[in-house]
């Protein structure tokens, strides 16, 4: 990891607070309806249990907290009866998968091998944010251009590490 160059300039009060309030609300659980450019400056992790309809994304300060919570709720760690939630896709705010500037861990119920099918507008602080992304547990992503699965697509993805186009263009997604 490369070390930062210090800004010598000082940041503006508003900034300074915009950055506090986002900080504290990763210690507390959740960014709630963050703007895109509010969850870039904090660098969240955050997951999305794509099987629970209208459900927020949990966020937290590292990429290995948003992972365990993930793995958390997998079905190892929950009553027999409970619906166990696995990984489908995590998309990186930066290219080449670099968690460093911020993920958000997309989780339902089951894998995609046996059917599974979801699609979304980001939310959130997420839109037009995703640079790169990995799927996983036999599932695959389109990302569409605009909301409600409008405009361009990337076509069916299982992992790439930079959208190209679509960096940072992306507003609704379809996973299968």
């Amino acid at each position: 990891m490369k070390a930062r160059a210090i800004n010598p300039r000082p940041r503006p009060l508003v900034a300074a607070a915009s950055v506090l309030t986002i900080l504290i609300s990763l210690l507390i659980g959740g960014v709630g309806s963050a703007t895109a450019d509010e969850i870039r400056a904090s660098n969240a992790h955050c997951v999305l249990d794509v099987s629970l309809r209208d459900s927020a994304p949990q966020c937290y300060r590292t990429f290995d907290q948003a992972q365990d919570s993930a793995q958390h709720h997998s079905g190892a760690r929950q009553p027999s009866n409970a619906a166990a939630s696995v990984v489908l896709a995590v998309l990186y705010n930066y290219s080449n998968w670099q968690a460093s500037g911020g993920t958000l861990t997309l989780t339902g119920n089951t894998g995609c091998g046996g059917g599974g099918y979801w699609t979304n507008n980001f939310a959130g602080g997420f839109n037009d944010w995703a640079n790169s992304v990995e799927t996983y547990n036999g599932c695959g992503i389109v990302l569409w251009e605009h909301a409600n699965l409008a405009g361009r697509n990337t076509g069916y993805l299982t992992s790439s590490s930079d959208l190209g186009w679509a960096n940072n263009i992306t507003s609704s997604w379809q996973i299968w």
